[in-house]
């Protein structure tokens, strides 16, 4: 559907829902289809994840921005100058463990730590600081960044699943209000018949052609039929309220269907169905569900978490070495093998319970985590195989049920004459005349079966989200 007949739609809805009187329109199915997608909050919602995961990618990646940092320090009392300590620099940590670092330190003062003397012009110092052992190969910023790209493949995922859980109720909504909207007017049209068979019941008892116990016959049917027709009138308003949950303007405010939007004719979509895919084709379209696809981004977290607890079973191990060397005026300043801080630090927990035990659980969840997915995937195949059979056997009755329909319709046309030749009763022709309800009601109910069935289908095949 065009924009310009979305538009239209749009622009009738509005005036309808308004009082104003409108032409009468055709809701289709791809209408509700297009409608749902570009005005629905939850769809709307569902495109804002995969935004919404990328911003937490970037967060991720500022653990390896550059820091310029910078101190300073001064402490005067009684007129001394204890100490005054400067230093700043840059600090640009990498992929593997290893920060590169550069800065400037002066420092003086009567009561300076030895250690914090420097020239008189400061001193200059560069060097790195490497992470050996645990960290060298996997440490927790990587990890979190590796983890934030998976997070931004499974929210796609997670659309995926909101958009398709929001057209399927979307249309099973839809396929609801176009069953009680055409149950209505066949109800509609049988009130009108008994209406019209009553008139002439009575006028053929004012000319005694007929006992009155006819007359009274012909009532009690209008009021059934009344009755029914009450009924159904009651199931069309709920249904109206259930697809206005999903009909929403541009502007975020919900819509509300009026009596000038009309469902589509049964009978013609029923001569057209849909083709749908071979069953032979099932696993290869379950396999790509973005359920399924959930579950492979869940292990692939996992397995980051495992590569993770692996490195802490290592000793973590931090090497530093900075070398130093004094400003020179109108020079560049002179490096020298001599001049250097260097230092080594190390740590091992000796029993490693902590990293173990987190092993042991990581272990544990990726076989729950594996299991689960082979689970749901036998069941989105069962479910997408069930509603496969259904619509193929359901087409099949809707056929069978349209010939009863008019096979019906000619007995009770023929009842109706004889019944006017006065070799009937009126009992049979209402029992005729009930019969074709009952089978235009059935007809009504298989031709929404396949297309609930037909949308269930694509439900559980994720085929709705695309």
């Amino acid at each position: 559907m065009s924009m310009k007949q979305i538009g239209f739609i749009l622009l009738l809805l509005c005036l309808t829902a308004s009082g104003a009187a409108a032409q009468k329109v055709i809701l289709s199915e791809d209408a509700v289809r297009d409608l749902v997608r570009l005005y629905h909050p939850a769809i709307g919602k569902a495109q804002l994840i995969p935004v919404q995961a990328e911003a937490g990618k970037l967060e991720k990646r500022g653990a390896f921005d550059p820091v310029i940092y910078g101190s300073y320090a001064d402490k005067e009392y009684q007129s001394s100058s204890y100490y005054n300590l400067l230093d700043g620099g840059l600090k640009i940590p990498t992929w593997f463990g290893l920060s590169l670092k550069s800065g400037f330190e002066q420092n003086s003062g009567t009561y300076l730590n030895p250690e914090n003397k420097v020239p008189g012009g400061g001193l200059i110092y560069a060097g790195a600081t490497w992470t050996l052992g645990n960290g060298l190969l996997m440490d927790k910023r990587r990890a979190e960044l590796k983890k934030a790209d998976v997070y931004v493949r499974s929210s796609e995922a997670e659309r995926d699943v909101l958009i398709n859980q929001t057209m399927y109720e979307a249309l099973s909504a839809y396929w609801t209000w176009v069953m009680h909207r055409h149950m209505y007017d066949v109800y509609l049209e049988a009130v009108q018949l008994t209406e019209r068979r009553f008139s002439a019941v009575k006028n053929s008892y004012r000319l005694g052609d007929i006992p009155a116990i006819d007359t009274l016959e012909s009532f009690l049917q209008v009021q059934n039929r009344r009755l029914q027709l009450s009924e159904q009138a009651l199931l069309i308003r709920q249904a109206e309220i259930e697809l206005n949950a999903f009909l929403w303007f541009a502007d975020n405010r919900p819509l509300e269907l009026s009596d000038s939007i009309l469902p589509p004719n049964l009978y013609s979509l029923s001569n057209g169905n849909r083709i749908l895919p071979d069953t032979a084709m099932l696993w290869s379209g379950i396999d790509g569900h973005p359920v399924l696809r959930g579950y492979n981004y869940k292990r692939d977290v996992l397995d980051i978490e495992r590569k993770l607890g692996m490195e802490q079973l290592k000793p973590t191990v931090d090497v530093s070495y900075n070398a130093l060397t004094e400003p020179v005026a109108g020079s560049a300043p002179v490096v020298s093998t001599q001049n250097y801080k260097w230092g080594l630090s190390v740590r091992y927990p000796i029993l490693l319970r902590s990293s173990r035990g987190q092993l042991r659980e990581n272990e544990s969840a990726l076989k729950i985590n594996a299991l689960e997915q082979e689970q749901v995937r036998i069941k989105l195949h069962q479910q997408a195989l069930k509603s496969y059979n259904t619509v193929q056997m359901t087409r099949d009755q809707v056929q069978q049920s349209r010939q009863l329909v008019n096979n019906y319709r000619a007995l009770m046309l023929g009842e109706q004459q004889k019944f006017n030749g006065g070799e009937s009763s009126l009992f049979l022709v209402n029992s005729r005349e009930q019969n074709v309800i009952n089978a235009q009601l059935k007809f009504i109910e298989l031709a929404v079966k396949v297309k609930l069935s037909e949308t269930e289908y694509y439900y559980r095949l994720a085929g709705l989200a695309g």
